[in-house]
């Protein structure tokens, strides 16, 4: 069993992290249970260089700053729906809001300039195509870090299926030989969690 003095001090963490993410918290898209997933993940890998596509409410990227306080943390999004969260996250962390297309956004001057480090962790959210989800995760799969992760939200999802999702997955899975585990919530939320 582990020390109990340092499991005392995981769950007061824990508690901390929860509080801090709390301040910028908007239940929609993004569930508790998706955030604690998040919590013990992002705790373990320690990231330092964040991507995300699909920005809508912050909370993820909320969630993803205030776990590991990365270095650099980039949402690119077509739309905002709580430019408030992201001021708050521009003020307090390493973070930039890009309202922009990935498919166009997502170049090679762009992850040159914006990770010449590489990537850590990237978690998709953006468009919901096959073409979409399928070129957010080829386009910055020269840049991940041996040891880095790719969340794609809506994987296998009970409440929201989306075919073309799991198909661009699966594809690209297939296409590189990559390891990927499903993860699924009490609630219905699917993602899948794809690690090089």
């Amino acid at each position: 069993m582990k020390d109990l003095k340092k499991v005392l001090n995981e769950i007061k963490a824990k508690k901390e992290i929860v509080a801090e993410i709390s301040k910028n918290w908007v239940k929609k898209h993004f569930d508790i249970e998706q955030r604690d997933f998040f919590i013990d993940l992002l705790r373990e890998l320690k990231p330092q260089y964040c991507l995300e596509t699909g920005f809508e409410t912050g909370t993820s990227s909320a969630t993803v700053c205030a776990i590991c306080q990365p270095k650099t943390m980039i949402s690119i999004g077509m739309k905002s729906n709580n430019l408030t969260v992201a001021d708050k996250l521009y003020r307090d962390y390493s973070f930039q809001l890009l309202i922009a297309d990935s498919t166009k956004r997502l170049t090679e001057k762009f992850f040159k300039f914006n990770y010449p480090n590489g990537i850590d962790f990237f978690f998709v959210d953006g468009g919901h195509s096959y073409e979409v989800a399928m070129s957010d995760i080829t386009s910055a799969f020269p840049y991940m870090n041996k040891g880095a992760v790719i969340v794609v939200d809506d994987y296998y999802s009970k409440i929201c299926p989306i075919q073309d999702v799991n198909n661009a997955v699966n594809d690209f899975c297939n296409a590189y030989n990559l390891q990927m585990y499903q993860v699924s919530t009490n609630s219905g939320k699917g993602m899948a969690v794809i690690e090089f």
